[in-house]
């Protein structure tokens, strides 16, 4: 039996959502993010890790709820694949998104540091979103 999200109008629809569920995960990954370079000065790399772990898991949990149509197996099981997963992308977001501040930091020297790391985490987020879209609805479909 074939689920709606195999429904090509129905995986835009699902895409669309997902992106709006996504952006109320980024604000509070983006949230947490600035508030522990802007108030604790952590790197943007620790900070882009810790903010990602609690936007995926918001966005995850609430995907599951909202739009994905078949749910087999544990939610906890597969939130904690997700979250596994999550942790090697967002190394390598954080990664990125490390490189990405020291070069806009070089750039807009005049500026405080909390800016170039935020503008870097901006550039970086359609990227993982998009990872993060695809691998949820894997680990929701199946």
């Amino acid at each position: 039996m074939r689920s709606s999200i195999d429904i090509p109008g129905n995986a835009v629809k699902n895409a669309l959502h997902f992106i709006g569920i996504a952006g109320i995960g980024w604000l509070a990954d983006t949230g947490v993010f600035f508030l522990l370079v802007w108030l604790l000065h952590a790197s943007p790399i620790c900070a882009n890790v810790i903010g990602g772990i609690v936007g995926a898991t918001i966005t995850f949990l609430a995907s599951r709820e909202r739009i994905f149509v078949e749910r087999k197996g544990r939610t906890s099981v597969r939130l904690g694949i997700y979250l596994l997963y999550t942790v090697a992308l967002l190394i390598i977001a954080s990664i990125a998104v490390g490189s990405v501040a020291d070069q806009l930091g070089r750039a807009m020297s005049t500026m405080p540091k909390q800016w170039p790391a935020l503008l870097a985490k901006i550039i970086v987020t359609p990227f993982t979103l998009a990872l993060n879209f695809v691998t949820a609805k894997f680990l929701n479909t199946r």
